[in-house]
């Protein structure tokens, strides 16, 4: 359900294992962090049907902001050409999927960016949509001290900072 797909090195393999087995959707959702040329090529040839790329932001600013990266420092401009290299992609090989879409959170950041959201991706995916934010897990408020400390030790250990939206 959650984590990134691309960073296991067979997902490849699991799809055309998936496929052959009858499956008849597969779909991943990835932050796109990853996604170089030879794994553009190697999901589109696998037959992945559907991929969903997480990018909040309509600029970098607000994209860097929202999306700091749990190891290195995401870069907008990384991701962006990642996802335009695999339409480009995509589109060299004439397939038609996997079907791509791409959605951004609407938080207080992200609402007033709505418009350069569609502009970025308007004609590099096949579908760009906007997600009301909802809450998963409660609010850290509701932790005991106990988690609490566990948690911003955890925020410490992978150097993300206070107030990033893990907290």
């Amino acid at each position: 359900l959650r984590g990134e797909p691309l960073l296991h090195p067979r997902l490849p393999d699991f799809i055309i294992y998936a496929k052959s087995k009858c499956i008849l959707e597969t779909i991943i959702n990835t932050n796109a962090t990853m996604l170089d040329e030879k794994k553009s090529k190697d999901l589109i040839s696998a037959g992945l049907d559907f991929i969903i790329f997480s990018f909040d932001g309509g600029t970098r600013e607000t994209y860097e902001k929202m999306r700091p990266g749990r190891f290195r420092k995401n870069r907008f401009e990384n991701v962006y050409e990642n996802i335009k290299r695999f339409h480009s992609i995509r589109t060299d090989q004439q397939s038609a999927l996997p079907y791509t879409k791409i959605q951004m959170i609407m938080t207080e950041e992200t609402y007033k960016e709505k418009d350069s959201f569609f502009s970025l991706f308007s004609g590099l995916v096949d579908d760009v949509s906007v997600n009301q934010y909802s809450e998963r897990g409660g609010n850290i408020s509701e932790f005991n001290d106990e988690t609490k400390v566990l948690y911003e030790n955890a925020l410490n250990i992978h150097d993300l900072p206070e107030g990033s939206p893990y907290m």
